[in-house]
């Protein structure tokens, strides 16, 4: 539990400056509540073309959810930017 409270706060103290290849252009931390929603332990991320990541510790197990979310011309290319995304947030993660 307590390296799951590591990983978001350090997120939060650092965070990412690219979401895969591409420069990360919003960051949502609904800690603090945002777009109306209640206050939450998820940050939102999303780079300059549409790719997303959405961070947050799971309600049941000790591990924190990754959801990855990626836009391409076609399906491989879709693949290849989530596999370089999952490469990232693995990196990151075990740091």
């Amino acid at each position: 539990m307590q390296k799951m409270r590591t990983v978001m706060a350090g997120l939060r103290d650092h965070t990412l400056n690219h979401l895969g290849e591409y420069a990360i252009a919003n960051v949502k931390d609904y800690l603090y509540g945002t777009d109306g929603l209640p206050v939450s332990d998820v940050i939102s991320l999303e780079n300059t073309v549409g790719d997303k990541a959405i961070i947050r510790p799971s309600g049941t197990e000790s591990k924190v959810k990754v959801y990855l979310f990626a836009r391409g011309a076609s399906k491989e290319e879709s693949q290849h930017k989530l596999s370089i995304m999952t490469q990232q947030f693995n990196r990151w993660i075990q740091q």
